[in-house]
């Protein structure tokens, strides 16, 4: 069994701060799980004094450049977390998007395509690579929160063709609360990094201007380092990381 844990760094409307709101997705397979589990465990109590489930790792409390500045045992954290990363077996998926002109529909009968894109490739991945097993879903929440993406996801998984042809992901996902797991907490982080590695325009060529953009640049290299493109059942490629175009905000299924 995989378990894909998934998370967002900014949420895509007009009003959010946010110009490069970011989805992940991180796989995780289920016996790997304790042992990443115990390394988390690990570096809070040495690094931070912190039992597992006295700290949440949260980007918006970690991966900042006051505390990289201000706080050198959380970005010593910080850097013993990506390091671990590099060395984890995890598959990582982002969507990387546009802040949106417009608020994108929110009614429960539409799943927003970063979403769409990120069952597609898990469901993929599990078909190239683990074709007799299946993917599991794994939300920050309660089911009622973030536009009630829960039922969005169960609406179209059961009464569209795309989401009834995926056939190595649950059909449900499941909601988990994201301070007492460590997955959710991942995903939290790598969305993080990248949001802000794209917001940064790292990707230019140009060397960062600071020790934090290049630390930036450095988390984002682990990530990318564990990310797959993979073949389309239509012959085109898939990547693992992808920019999202504006316009996906308001695809309907068919169209993306």
């Amino acid at each position: 069994m995989l378990l894909a844990f998934i998370d967002e760094s900014g949420h895509p409307h007009p009003n959010d701060k946010a110009t490069r709101p970011v989805l992940v997705s991180v796989c995780i397979h289920a016996p790997d799980m304790k042992a990443i589990d115990t390394d988390m465990f690990r570096i809070k109590k040495q690094i931070l004094g912190k039992d597992q489930f006295d700290f949440e790792a949260k980007g918006t409390e970690l991966i900042t450049p006051g505390h990289f500045r201000n706080t050198p045992r959380k970005r010593e954290f910080v850097d013993a977390f990506f390091n671990l990363i590099g060395a984890w077996n995890v598959r990582v998926f982002a969507d990387i998007m546009h802040r949106p002109l417009n608020p994108p529909p929110a009614d429960v009968t539409f799943l927003p395509t970063q979403f769409r894109s990120q069952l597609m490739r898990i469901n993929q991945y599990m078909e190239l690579n683990y074709p007799d097993k299946i993917a599991i879903a794994l939300l920050d929440g309660n089911g009622q929160q973030d536009n009630k993406i829960a039922l969005r996801y169960n609406n179209w998984m059961y009464r569209t063709h795309a989401g009834r042809s995926l056939s190595r992901i649950a059909d449900s996902p499941y909601s988990v609360d994201s301070k007492i797991t460590p997955g959710i907490q991942i995903a939290d982080m790598a969305a993080s990094v990248i949001r802000q590695y794209s917001e940064r325009e790292l990707f230019s060529g140009a060397p960062p201007n600071s020790p934090y953009s290049a630390s930036i640049a450095r988390y984002y290299g682990l990530l990318k380092s564990k990310t797959v493109d993979l073949p389309s059942p239509d012959g085109s490629t898939w990547h693992g990381f992808r920019l999202l175009p504006e316009s996906a905000h308001y695809a309907k299924d068919e169209e993306y």
